[in-house]
């Protein structure tokens, strides 16, 4: 009975805080500009990226970039923002009033030569050979309710490449270094197979600035551009429910965003069967009003064992941060990030970055003595000028996943950082570290660029050797 007790105290301390989101007034933070035209963009494509840098040279609102959906869904632009990039060539979204229209037919195409390539490739797994995406679809909104239907089909060669011995009884191809607890196996099967999903596909309400729905789109919660710590589109979307705010809201000292997420997890059939595990987040954005472009956020996420959601379990965003705290479930596994992004438009300059632990630490004073077991962080600029004539964009990133000897992501109980065989969080994984610069020239039909990235992983197995 006390446990169903905390349970119900949380849930009406959790639907009181976004009932007094729902109150605020709109954030004037995000009305920075006068309002253009309204066009559709999906959520973690190319064209994403290009509203992203719209927001540093004025020409599209300057947000967190902490929560972001890969669903189509509609963004205003800035007015006189037209001709950054190809802004012009995006489609208008549907009046707000009602209406629908056709999704752009996207096929994708890799080749890999020698050994399988993981990067921010959602349901397209890059082994070695062939592969291909295709996805299609809709998308509509009547009012408060918008929806996309927006499937994925993959097929991938999966020829043969050497592989080292698994450590799974019965599962040939399950990751060498940490098996069940990582499920990210070193090749799917003999041969060739397809794959499928329901992809970036949505039901959402949106009113009186609260938003919630069911999903299987893809979700990027952090602040990064080419990764990010906690989760992003390097696996496939998974099945969820959300709430939270549809756009931050003020409480006067700046605006506040707020996205509670509940999934399902699946398993590789190559790294033991453990069931579906359990997911769940809480993330937050804030954009404090003294200091303007300049964005903090914080977010903890969890998986947990299928038979550990008892009641409880359901709200394990609100248990407190230290282990063996009340409500503590022993079958779960924690990633907790912070964040910040600084946007500072006159210089058309954005710096970011992100730092988190993976489970929880055993008390306060343990989080200081221990700060670097199990850390990872992310620091990252994009600064956006003009040479040749064209918009030209700089990007640098690096990151560092797991630190003090110890993994990111892996868990014994089979609650690795992981949905359906590839990375829950960044395509990096456990002791990845990895580093990134491009230069891209940004033109009215596209980008063309060229980027250098150094990428090791598991260099925290090897160090232990």
């Amino acid at each position: 009975m006390a446990v169903a007790t905390r349970s119900r105290r949380r849930a009406r301390g959790a639907l009181a805080a976004l009932a007094v989101l729902a109150a605020a007034e709109a954030s004037p933070a995000r009305a920075a500009c006068e309002a253009g035209r309204e066009v559709l963009v999906g959520g973690l494509d190319q064209d994403a990226d290009l509203l992203r840098l719209a927001g540093l040279a004025g020409a599209a609102p300057a947000g967190s970039e902490f929560l972001r959906r890969g669903g189509a869904q509609p963004v205003r632009l800035c007015a006189g923002g037209e001709g950054f990039g190809w802004v012009d060539r995006l489609r208008d979204a549907p009046a707000a009033s009602g209406g629908w229209t056709v999704l752009p037919v996207r096929l994708d195409g890799v080749w890999s030569a020698r050994a399988p390539i993981a990067e921010n490739d959602g349901l397209l797994w890059q082994g070695r050979g062939v592969g291909t995406r295709l996805s299609a679809g809709a998308f509509a909104r009547w009012g408060v309710l918008s929806a996309a239907a927006a499937p994925e089909l993959a097929w991938q060669q999966n020829a043969w490449f050497a592989t080292a011995p698994s450590p799974v009884p019965g599962s040939p191809f399950a990751n060498p270094w940490y098996g069940a607890a990582y499920d990210v196996p070193q090749r799917f099967g003999a041969g060739p197979f397809w794959s499928a999903s329901p992809g970036q596909s949505y039901v959402r309400v949106d009113a009186y600035g609260v938003g919630a729905g069911v999903s299987t789109e893809n979700l990027w919660l952090g602040p990064g551009a080419r990764t990010a710590i906690l989760v992003t589109d390097a696996a496939p979307g998974f099945p969820h429910a959300f709430l939270g705010t549809s756009r931050p809201v003020d409480f006067g000292i700046g605006g506040v965003e707020v996205l509670a997420v509940w999934g399902r997890l699946d398993r590789s059939a190559h790294g033991g069967d453990v069931g579906h595990p359990a997911f769940s987040a809480l993330a937050v954005g804030w954009e404090p009003r003294w200091v303007p472009g300049l964005h903090l956020g914080a977010a903890r996420a969890f998986v947990e064992t299928p038979a550990s959601l008892r009641r409880h379990a359901f709200l394990s965003i609100l248990e407190t941060p230290w282990k063996g705290g009340v409500g503590d479930n022993p079958q779960d596994n924690q990633v907790a990030t912070l964040w910040f992004r600084w946007v500072v438009p006159p210089a058309a300059l954005e710096l970011y970055g992100e730092w988190g632990k993976d489970d929880f630490p055993a008390s306060f004073g343990a989080l200081f003595r221990e700060t670097e077991r199990t850390q990872a962080w992310l620091l990252g600029m994009q600064k956006v000028g003009r040479a040749l004539g064209r918009r030209v964009r700089v990007q640098l990133e690096a990151a560092h996943i797991g630190g003090g000897g110890y993994p990111d992501y892996e868990h014994g109980l089979g609650l690795g950082w992981t949905n359906g065989g590839q990375p829950l969080g960044s395509y990096a994984g456990p002791g990845g570290i990895l580093t990134f610069v491009a230069v891209d020239l940004l033109g009215p039909t596209g980008r063309t660029g060229l980027f250098l990235e150094r990428l090791e992983r598991n260099s925290t197995v090897f160090d232990q050797q």
